[in-house]
């Protein structure tokens, strides 16, 4: 699987209950030069939880799932990142507990990255309050110390990667119960008008938002000719204006899926211009069904 491509690998979404097994994993990953990728979750300590356990999920009566399943999925993960030596990557860090264990460990090992994302960076538990199956996800949206705590990793540098945890399921999915509907949704379109929205409120740079949803992947992951403005780089590129206002709605979503779990929700930045792969696939509020060849050249000092 190396030799064909892969970058990392993963048990996301089931994981590894076995912490032998999961060292056996690291082994081998380390054998490869290639990180290991955990679900940061010990299922027996979840159980039927839904929601973060709080007040919230005590006020409206929902199953809650606590911080704890995910810190101490993660502190078992990073001891036997230290133990194999191998580069774990923690994705979808929730809990403030967490990113104490990322900082502990980041004292005195390197071999470790790890990723928030925006919708847990931007939003709390209240947002639960009416049932609202949109935020249903996984791991799910904490308390507001935890946001914070979040928030603080990424200035600090603890956290080193933002992504999305994209997963498109169908309106009519998300329309079961709350107890029924899957976990996810539709985050990749307006990801980036909501970070920018938090560097409006002072919360995190500019830079930090470039470099961890850019840079930084691409060098962890050993991603070529990606990530950055260079000469023969691929033009991976987002055009956009801080000074122009996003109101997402029905009219503007473009997924497939055909909702957004941030409808309703107005940001003071806009996404002019998409190119990926140097093909100009979004053009201020259009898709493009004929992409325009955009490879991206530099003339050398």
């Amino acid at each position: 699987m190396v030799e064909a491509g892969a970058v990392a690998f993963s048990d996301d979404g089931l994981p590894v209950s076995d912490g032998q097994v999961f060292r056996l994993a690291c082994e081998y990953a380390k054998m490869f030069g290639v990180p290991v990728i955990n679900h940061a979750e010990d299922p027996r300590i979840r159980k039927n939880g839904v929601m973060h356990e709080g007040t919230v999920s005590a006020k409206i009566g929902l199953a809650g799932n606590p911080d704890v399943a995910e810190s101490s999925m993660v502190n078992r993960d990073l001891e036997l990142s230290v133990l194999t030596g191998t580069h774990l990557h923690v994705p979808h860090v929730s809990a403030e507990k967490s990113v104490q264990h990322l900082r502990k460990t980041l004292e005195f090992s390197k071999s470790i990255s790890s990723e928030v994302t925006p919708h847990h960076l931007y939003f709390n538990h209240e947002s639960l309050h009416s049932f609202d199956t949109s935020f249903k996800v996984a791991p799910p949206i904490r308390g507001e110390k935890d946001r914070l705590a979040l928030i603080s990793a990424v200035k600090e540098g603890i956290i080193t990667c933002i992504a999305t945890d994209h997963a498109p399921h169908t309106l009519e999915e998300k329309s079961d119960t709350y107890l029924k509907s899957p976990s996810g949704g539709p985050l990749i379109q307006f990801s980036l008008p909501l970070l920018l929205q938090l560097n409006h409120q002072n919360k995190i740079k500019l830079e930090d938002i470039v470099q961890k949803t850019s840079h930084n992947l691409s060098t962890l992951f050993q991603i070529k000719d990606r990530g950055y403005i260079r000469e023969g780089y691929y033009a991976d590129l987002v055009l956009f204006d801080l000074d122009t206002k996003t109101k997402v709605s029905e009219e503007v979503i473009h997924s497939k899926c055909g909702w957004s779990p941030l409808k309703n929700e107005t940001f003071n930045s806009r996404v002019m211009h998409t190119i990926v792969s140097g093909n100009h696939i979004y053009n201020n509020g259009k898709i493009n069904g004929e992409p325009e060849s955009m490879r991206l050249e530099f003339e050398r000092d």
